[in-house]
């Protein structure tokens, strides 16, 4: 009896831990596009008592020092905690964490033109300055292509990059993928793939936020430098995340860009 209580009581943690998380992200987004949609305008610059990155889902206690947010440290004088540090600390604590989308959040609109933002939070802080290796997340939809956002550095597919193939920078991309276009690659490639960047995307500690992705986009094949239009529309099916394998030849000529260990979000919201 004893032992069938014990696993209730575990069972029934999980669950409030995991709509605590959501609860959670769901606050983070809304702050962050509160300008666009109307909602929370929230704008602050410090994380006092916060979790993540932003002043929200407050947990503090002050007696002896104070808890900087339900995922850091707490003071060995004194100790407040909630349910959903009870699975995120053992979740996020995973090395590589933001290699995994927690939670996904898309935002389609129609006006001016169809397109949409996203917010991905990931479980680990995420590299802005290619530590991470060359990786990125991914919004696949019902159009015929696929909505990206990427770092690596040894490749130049993308004006935002400078002309420097070492510049990390973050940056999206409308994508297409293929199998066995060039045999160098054990599952999904690099079909085409946008030089011009469409939309904007922010990296904030824990979050990729993508901002006015178009449902269709006018640019150039960054491998052919041919004129292309894409058209992944704003239908979010899932949100996933990556890494890349970019494969050269002798000369040094980039030959296929690998799209490897494709995973996706935990859980996918679209409002």
């Amino acid at each position: 009896m004893k032992q069938t209580t014990k696993y209730v009581m575990i069972g029934a943690l999980i669950a409030v831990a995991s709509l605590t998380t959501v609860g959670s992200v769901i606050a983070n987004y809304d702050a962050l596009a509160g300008g666009k949609y109307g909602k929370n305008e929230a704008n602050s610059a410090t994380n006092s008592c916060g979790n993540d990155f932003l002043p929200t889902n407050v947990l503090c206690s002050n007696i002896g020092s104070q808890v900087q947010g339900d995922e850091n440290a707490v003071a060995i004088t004194s100790f407040q905690e909630a349910a959903s540090s009870l699975m995120g600390t053992i979740v996020d604590g995973i090395e590589d964490g933001f290699y995994q989308i927690k939670v996904a959040i898309v935002k389609p609109f129609s006006h001016p033109e169809p397109g949409l933002d996203a917010f991905l939070k990931t479980h680990g802080l995420i590299p802005e300055n290619g530590q991470g290796g060359a990786f990125g997340y991914g919004l696949l939809t019902t159009g015929d292509s696929i909505i990206v956002t990427t770092t690596h550095a040894g490749v130049l597919d993308s004006e935002t990059q400078g002309g420097d193939a070492q510049n990390p920078i973050w940056h999206n991309h409308d994508v297409q993928l293929a199998e066995g276009k060039t045999g160098l690659c054990p599952g999904k490639e690099i079909d085409t793939i946008s030089f011009e960047q469409p939309g904007s995307v922010d990296i904030q500690g824990k979050a990729a936020n993508l901002f006015d992705v178009p449902s269709t986009f006018d640019g150039t094949d960054a491998l052919t430098n041919t004129p292309m239009t894409w058209n992944p529309g704003n239908d979010v099916q899932q949100a996933v995340s990556f890494k890349l394998d970019p494969k050269f030849d002798m000369s040094g000529a980039l030959q296929a860009v690998c799209v490897n260990d494709i995973t996706n979000a935990d859980q996918l919201i679209v409002r």
